[in-house]
């Protein structure tokens, strides 16, 4: 069971903070523009909330943060594939009942696709604030 003392956890914050700045310049825009695409598509169908240009550029940054946290110079597929897993995951529940149910259903591919450590680092994060 790895921990992290509180420490060392900010020092690496700063140093992601400082020398970190990761670049879109290798991902694939047409997997970005095709979930954005079947999400808004879906979501009119079913009369349910739209997805906006806004999602998009959260979703941009979640991967950037994702590369950021991994210290990497460039954002990669992982990043964005888990980005869009998180977008796809908060927009389909939030959406009222019918409309989420459906929604699950067709976004299923999404939303259990990127798998990361993301809850291993929370859970270090929780031990050393606790």
């Amino acid at each position: 069971r790895a921990s992290m003392s509180q420490d060392l956890l900010k020092k690496y914050i700063v140093y992601a903070r400082q020398r970190c700045s990761p670049k879109m310049d290798r991902i694939d825009e047409d997997k970005i523009e095709k979930v954005y695409s079947e999400l808004r598509k879906e979501s009119m169908r079913e009369g349910g909330i739209p997805i906006g240009v806004r999602h998009i550029e959260s979703l941009i940054r979640m991967a950037e943060a994702r590369a950021k946290l991994h210290l990497r110079e460039f954002v990669n597929d992982d990043d964005v594939d888990m980005a869009i897993s998180v977008l796809c995951d908060w927009f389909v529940n939030t959406q009222k009942f019918s409309v989420m149910r459906s929604m699950k259903k067709v976004f299923k591919k999404y939303m259990n696709e990127a798998k990361d450590n993301f809850e291993l680092f929370g859970s270090c994060l929780t031990r050393s604030y606790a």
